[in-house]
């Protein structure tokens, strides 16, 4: 049986928690935070791991920490209300190692999560707990950057409802298109075959 000493284990942790600091040090919201206050940030981030397609943070639910991409690639889905009846799932952002999630909404006070997060690979994260998260902890450029994540990863309704509708368009007229040809490209082939002469190469006539 393989023991394992005290000393190798805290060496073990002490070189995790090194290399944790050392990647938070990078996050461009945290990275011009003063030593001591990203100590204590990274003193209390909890590691989490989520198989792809796991969902990660649920549209509605109560925004529960600041998490950190630290592995993989997540993706950020809204679902809207097309038309009273309709439902569809919109996908507004995309997350890759070192983007956050949840950390505006609890600066905002928001009750719920604007949108879903979904692992699109294996992901690997940093969860930062809500009641260690304050604005007091961040420098006036992180606070920028979190406001202007908002902006850029919460289009509204509106928006998104316009967006579906040329989605659904172009996926009408590339379909009409498609089907006109192949259309056309059976055509042309009846008729060569037709000026061929070749009985083999005319297609028969179906019975009626």
């Amino acid at each position: 049986m393989l023991c394992v000493s005290d000393e190798a284990i805290k060496a073990a942790q002490a070189e995790e928690g090194a290399a944790v600091v050392s990647f938070v040090e990078t996050v461009p919201v945290l990275a011009s935070l003063p030593a001591e206050k990203l100590a204590r940030l990274v003193s209390s981030m909890q590691p989490r791991r989520y198989p792809r397609g796991a969902v990660i943070f649920v549209q509605g639910d109560t925004p529960q920490g600041l998490g950190i991409v630290r592995e993989g690639r997540c993706s950020v889905s809204r679902m809207v209300d097309l038309d009273g009846r309709r439902q569809r799932s919109m996908r507004v952002d995309s997350l890759l190692p070192r983007d956050t999630f949840g950390g505006d909404a609890i600066l905002q006070g928001a009750l719920r999560n604007y949108a879903s997060v979904t692992a699109e690979t294996d992901v690997a994260m940093l969860h930062l707990p809500r009641h260690e998260f304050s604005a007091s902890l961040l420098s006036d450029e992180a606070l920028r950057l979190l406001q202007l994540n908002m902006k850029l990863t919460k289009p509204d309704d509106d928006m998104l409802r316009a967006r579906y509708e040329r989605e659904a368009e172009w996926r009408s007229f590339k379909q009409r298109y498609i089907k006109a040809v192949v259309s056309e490209s059976r055509d042309r082939r009846l008729n060569l075959h037709r000026k061929s002469g070749i009985p083999a190469l005319v297609p028969r006539s179906r019975p009626r």
